[in-house]
């Protein structure tokens, strides 16, 4: 049986015609999509579910669920075994127990899912995931879930934007509070991982990535950030080991296929690391087609096109990318983009822009083979010198 996409990061906006289904199923690789709509009447909630079959658009399975609001955490479990027994799956305990929410308030959950949907590498995403976190705290002060998405949000913000300490504390102090709550939730030790990921303590920080792996093992941003912690560490067989694992829970992710490229050019293993960046500039361009907003995806394909030396597409790609948002981690990449075309001011250019809006990753910069010609450059230099040890 296929994967199934059932919301989450796999989910995007679209019309519900069901070939345009099919489409989406088709192009994220899925062979069922969960599709349906929300409505709602002063205290009443209508929620309308199907289960769509990506190969030839039938309808798998079909539900109304007309209650009470204070009755949607029921409905969620209802939807939920439904799917399953239409899918004739056996769904185990720690199945059971990821689809159960950690809150009983529908205000705080909503909250919590909107943030979810918003954590990522960029400024403006992270500001807003963290609003709706801290809002679902301030109604369920008791929800794990949600410290550990303010302590992601917090930790990304200091690693990529800002090293204004309040940042991290802040991230460390939600992060144990969320472990306090919860002792064995994988995203609390993901949240406390990443945390000490920030602070250089890497004994730390491998061994909670690692919990949470253990805990959870389809929570994709435990390896997915593990493996970005290890190659910081210049640990890049280990590394391309757990990006891998990251790789087989969610297979239409574009950014894994670039860290592994970065962890195979690292090894020397030439081959491997030109047979991710193809699979990684398809699943961009696939990604670009249904959101042509992610920033990410411009960058990152800006890059790849870079290193085959496809300066117009590289250069097109930059600038849409700093169309939509001009923040450290864009610069960044521009960056690496402009090194690979061997534009070695204009690279620099970009990385003091990068700095200047608060990126300061020096291990990262120690162990990208993107500036891996430039690094005899003095002004190179004295920008690594700048970044500390």
């Amino acid at each position: 049986m296929g994967k199934a996409s059932c919301g989450g990061a796999t989910s995007f906006p679209m019309r519900s015609r069901r070939d345009d289904l099919q489409e989406v199923g088709r192009k994220l690789k899925v062979s069922t999509i969960m599709n349906g709509s929300v409505r709602r009447s002063a205290n009443r909630i209508r929620v309308t579910a199907e289960l769509v079959n990506v190969s030839d658009g039938s309808q798998l399975w079909a539900e109304r669920y007309d209650r009470e609001m204070e009755d949607v955490f029921e409905i969620q479990d209802d939807i939920s075994e439904s799917i399953v027994r239409a899918l004739r799956v056996i769904m185990g305990d720690a199945e059971r127990k990821a689809l159960k929410a950690k809150t009983r308030d529908i205000r705080a959950y909503e909250y919590y899912l909107r943030g979810r949907q918003y954590v990522d590498l960029r400024r403006k995403s992270l500001e807003y995931a963290m609003d709706m976190f801290r809002r679902a705290v301030e109604i369920d002060p008791e929800f794990a879930s949600a410290h550990a998405g303010i302590a992601d949000g917090l930790s990304l913000m200091f690693l990529l934007f800002d090293t204004n300490k309040k940042f991290i504390d802040e991230a460390e102090a939600a992060s144990e509070r969320a472990l306090e709550l919860e002792p064995d939730l994988a995203e609390a030790h993901l949240a406390r991982g990443m945390v000490y990921s920030c602070l250089r303590d890497y004994e730390i920080s491998n061994r909670e990535f690692e919990t949470a792996m253990r805990l959870d093992p389809k929570l994709f941003e435990a390896p997915y950030f593990h493996g970005r912690n290890l190659i910081w560490q210049g640990r890049s067989e280990d590394a391309v080991r757990v990006l891998r694992h990251a790789q087989t829970l969610r297979p239409e992710s574009y950014d894994v296929p670039a860290m592994l490229a970065l962890a195979y050019t690292t090894l020397g293993r030439t081959a491997e690391a030109k047979a991710a960046r193809l699979l990684g500039t398809r699943l961009m361009k696939e990604r670009l087609e249904l959101n042509p907003d992610d920033v990410r995806a411009w960058m990152l394909l800006a890059v790849q096109y870079a290193e085959t030396h496809d300066r117009a597409r590289a250069e097109d790609a930059i600038q849409r990318a700093l169309s939509i948002e001009d923040d450290a981690m864009t610069y960044y990449n521009a960056s690496c983009a402009h090194a690979l075309l061997g534009d070695e001011e204009k690279s620099l250019d970009y990385l003091e822009g990068a700095i200047s809006r608060g990126w300061h990753h020096k291990e990262w910069l120690d162990h990208d083979t993107d500036f891996a010609f430039m690094r005899e450059n003095p002004r190179f230099k004295k920008i690594s010198a700048r970044l500390g040890g």
